[in-house]
């Protein structure tokens, strides 16, 4: 089971909710942000080169009509800088309040993200994909639906996610945080100012734990990776990652460092221990992420390798994920763990609970016809989404979605009674 003891933040974000005004009924409104550039240089942002982040000068702010005075406003993002529609961070001299209808952090928040979901079909994979990952455990940000303006004209739909920073370092007490690359690609910062060790250090112990499965094999192994990370939250993540068919999941991953207590639990627990917190879900119910390690040349051209695609992993780009598609106990545990996940955390009510929510918050917004109009600047959507388009993915994608928690359930229960 999983309980509020094992992951004490949860048991504190459970009291605050209880703390936190819920809106009347849990009606949902729409929230707007609106942005006026009052810079010269700023009006011309859009144009700026996709390679290259911008810095926006003195701006004015109104969040759902309340004015807020405004530290910084500049773009993120990686995916985002190849869209015209792109990703801000906003940072606020004071707190703004989100229209929620569940009790949020959002509801008072000096620092958020702007992301334009512009390479999420339909709007509605990112709220998906939190939502399950928020289930177990694994997302930890809040987040809400907004229409952003910037100088009157809509840019149509966003997702506000809180600062996930803030949250790792005040609820989490993270010291270091990295988000993982393709091969041994491993970008860090510092959370907090007095960290009890150094980045070089955090960048160390991460590259350690990469090389255990070039030295242990079986049982061993998994012990010495537990010593170091959280490898049972790791293996819940990637059977979650199989269920919803995340074609893009590799580098989608935060790897934050603690300082293990005495307590711990764990023999021999390793000074700087690792969880981890999932990111980007926009790429839901797509085909195995397009590259040599998930994919072989055949005659009849690309072809997903045999031992991946008979296998209940999604990937196997990441060194640790193909240790544990290699390591038969790693790839029993994974199994367990993915059914105790799909039994006690992510079941058909939780599926439902998560699809209402999300038609729940997008639905006010699909009578807008900016939000439609802007869609039309998307990926792959020249005659943009309409309200009927959205709704319809929306249906088909809950129904996808519990046909194959059925068939993983199934295979599950075979293979680990054999």
């Amino acid at each position: 089971m999983w309980r509020f003891y094992k992951y004490p933040f949860c048991l504190s974000l459970f009291l605050i909710a209880l703390l936190l005004p819920a809106q009347e009924g849990g009606a949902v409104e729409p929230n707007t942000v609106s942005i006026t550039l009052l810079e010269k240089k700023d009006q011309n942002w859009h144009k700026n080169s996709f390679k290259k982040r911008w810095i926006f000068g003195p701006t004015d702010l109104e969040l759902n009509n309340n004015k807020l005075q405004v530290e910084s406003l500049k773009t993120r993002g990686q995916s985002c800088m190849i869209y015209s529609r792109r990703c801000f961070v906003v940072k606020l001299l004071e707190k703004g309040s989100f229209h929620t209808s569940t009790p949020s952090f959002l509801n008072q928040t000096k620092k958020f993200y702007l992301i334009s979901l512009a390479g999420d079909l339909g709007y509605i994979h990112m709220m998906i994909g939190y939502n399950l990952l928020a289930k177990a455990n694994l997302f930890y940000p809040h987040y809400q639906y907004t229409e952003l303006l910037i100088n009157d004209r809509s840019q149509g739909l966003y997702l506000a996610i809180q600062d996930p920073d803030k949250i790792l370092e005040k609820r989490i007490k993270a010291q270091f945080v990295g988000r993982r690359g393709y091969g041994k690609r491993f970008n860090t910062k510092q959370i907090i100012e007095n960290a009890s060790f150094t980045e070089a250090e955090h960048q160390q112990a991460y590259h350690q734990l990469l090389n255990l499965p070039n030295k242990h094999k079986g049982e061993e192994l998994y012990k010495k990776l537990k010593q170091r990370m959280d490898i049972d939250q790791y293996m819940q993540w990637l059977a979650i990652n199989y269920l919803v068919k995340n074609g893009d999941y590799t580098d989608e991953v935060f790897f934050y460092s603690k300082i293990v207590q005495p307590d711990c639990g764990i023999a021999d627990c390793h000074s700087i221990y690792f969880q981890i917190m999932g990111w980007d879900m926009d790429d839901l119910f797509r085909a195995q992420h397009s590259s040599k390690a998930n994919y072989i040349e055949t005659p009849e051209g690309k072809s997903v390798r045999p031992k991946l695609k008979k296998s209940l992993l999604y990937s196997r780009e990441a060194r640790l994920d193909k240790a544990i598609l290699d390591d038969a106990y790693l790839y029993t545990r994974y199994q367990q763990i993915a059914l105790q996940t799909l039994l006690e955390v992510i079941t058909e009510d939780a599926i439902k609970d998560t699809f209402a929510r999300t038609k729940k918050e997008i639905e006010v917004y699909l009578d807008n016809p900016n939000i439609h109009k802007a869609s039309r600047r998307d990926r792959r959507r020249r005659g943009g989404y309409n309200k009927e388009y959205i709704l319809t993915l929306l249906e088909s994608r809950e129904k996808a979605l519990y046909k194959r928690r059925k068939q993983f359930l199934s295979t599950l229960q075979t293979n680990l009674s054999k």
